[in-house]
């Protein structure tokens, strides 16, 4: 589910932001984990399993307004780097 933080108004400034999961978790259930022997696995199944979610971050960069664009993980689990990897690679 993904929450919109207050963006600015006439008389405040930045920050706004959008708060976007990286994983679905309902797919995420369904992950066999005896199948990711490497992290290349991981990765390849987690491109799988998270298209949509993704394709949403995606765009959510793309779209968002000009200067710089943050994209922080909050469980510190490799989702900020896929998602670069994601953006850039």
């Amino acid at each position: 589910m993904e929450r919109i933080l207050p963006g600015p108004t006439p008389t405040s400034p930045p920050p706004c932001g959008l708060s976007l999961p990286f994983i679905d978790e309902r797919l995420d259930g369904e992950r066999d984990r005896t199948a990711e022997h490497t992290r290349a696995d991981l990765y390849r199944g987690s491109l799988d399993r998270n298209g949509n979610q993704i394709a949403i971050a995606v765009g959510a960069v793309a779209s968002s307004a000009e200067g710089a664009v943050v994209v922080h993980c909050l469980s510190g689990v490799d989702h900020t780097g896929r998602a670069w990897w994601t953006l850039c690679g």
